[in-house]
């Protein structure tokens, strides 16, 4: 069976559902949908987006008018965090979550942490380092979300440090939201300093086949 998903390939959120549905090999059907990235680029430079979400029968979907969005067999789920929990249940609990109901705790977690403290941070950095226009970019900005990343990232330090996984001794999707955002981080900011026990993980994630496919390709990230 096929989930489809509206979507772009390099969102962040996006990159989310796709890599935990090929870790799974679940079968997702894509059509292009965003309010600020299109065919030629973040509408910040003139790109038109792909549209579909202010359409009402999205909106209908989703009301908060985001991707992505998911419609499994009649089941519409948003939000990505919602989707990978959808998923680890619903479809590949051994794969997603190490067959440990108590997994999605960990999951939720992680989301809600990456959320709050990397997110809003790598929406600054990319903004200020390639889609506002010149005049408008503020490396202060920049240097003062690098400062915040290296902040956070002590917490993942401290859980890693004794854990090869954020859930424990297995990957699961408490692993995904986290590492991709960081991996973008280092492609925009190659000399960034990351944590040993941070690098170590990361590491292992980027040698996973399924994150090749979702999330490492550059094209993806730098535009």
């Amino acid at each position: 069976m096929t989930i489809h998903m509206w979507g772009r390939e390099n969102s962040i959120c996006t990159q989310r559902v796709l890599w935990a549905a090929y870790e799974a090999n679940i079968d997702i059907e894509m059509t292009l949908a965003s309010a600020t990235m299109g065919h030629e680029g973040h509408i910040s430079g003139g790109g038109q987006p792909y549209g579909l979400v202010h359409q009402k029968w999205y909106k209908s979907m989703n009301p908060t008018g985001a991707i992505p969005t998911i419609d499994d067999n009649g089941t519409i789920i948003w939000d990505s965090a919602a989707i990978l929990t959808h998923l680890a249940i619903n479809h590949a609990p051994n794969k997603l979550i190490a067959g440990d109901m108590s997994n999605i705790a960990h999951a939720v977690k992680w989301a809600s942490w990456t959320n709050e403290h990397l997110e809003p941070e790598l929406h600054h950095l990319v903004m200020n380092l390639v889609r506002l226009p010149v005049e408008d970019r503020d490396l202060n900005i920049v240097n003062e979300a690098h400062f915040k990343v290296f902040g956070a990232l002590s917490v993942l330090e401290q859980t890693l440090d004794h854990q090869d996984w954020l859930a424990g001794d297995e990957f699961t999707i408490s692993d995904i939201p986290a590492s991709a955002t960081i991996y973008r981080w280092t492609l925009f900011k190659p000399d960034f300093k990351i944590p040993p026990h941070v690098n170590i993980w990361l590491n292992k994630i980027k040698d996973r086949h399924p994150f090749k496919r979702a999330v490492a390709p550059l094209e993806r990230h730098l535009s």
